[in-house]
């Protein structure tokens, strides 16, 4: 894919929120509102940009829903697990060694294989958990 003005407006947006995921539609309504960007655009740099894992593709909150986060250099995103916040959206790369001991157990004591690729952990982050007390 071409390295174009759109795209790099697409990288910058994904590169400042690199700790939140967004919709579609939540993207379009950022980018063709503030550059003048078409739908089809936006849509087609997603694609490409999800395809050469500059960004990930996620299940949103309900099972229908998708939403994507800017990976940028850590092309090994799907080799550890996440935590997500269920109030703010916060996406947390979990690169910890106590959950690969977990994995570990879970293969050896259960004889399941977890898809980390896959493998959202939801709850509370700090700040919101705060913001409720």
């Amino acid at each position: 894919m071409y390295n174009t003005k759109q795209k790099q407006l697409l990288i910058n947006f994904f590169a400042e929120n690199n700790n939140k995921q967004f919709s579609t539609k939540e993207i379009n309504e950022y980018l063709c509102s503030k550059n003048k960007i078409g739908q089809s655009t936006v849509y087609r740099l997603i694609s490409g940009l999800v395809e050469d894992g500059t960004i990930r593709r996620f299940r949103g909150s309900n099972a229908k829903s998708v939403v994507y986060q800017y990976v940028g250099s850590n092309h090994q995103c799907d080799k550890h697990f996440h935590l997500k916040c269920i109030e703010c959206g916060l996406l947390i790369h979990l690169d910890c060694e106590h959950m690969e001991d977990l994995n570990s157990h879970i293969n050896t004591e259960h004889n399941f294989d977890i898809d980390i690729s896959k493998t959202i952990l939801y709850g509370m982050c700090k700040a919101c958990k705060e913001k409720e007390n």
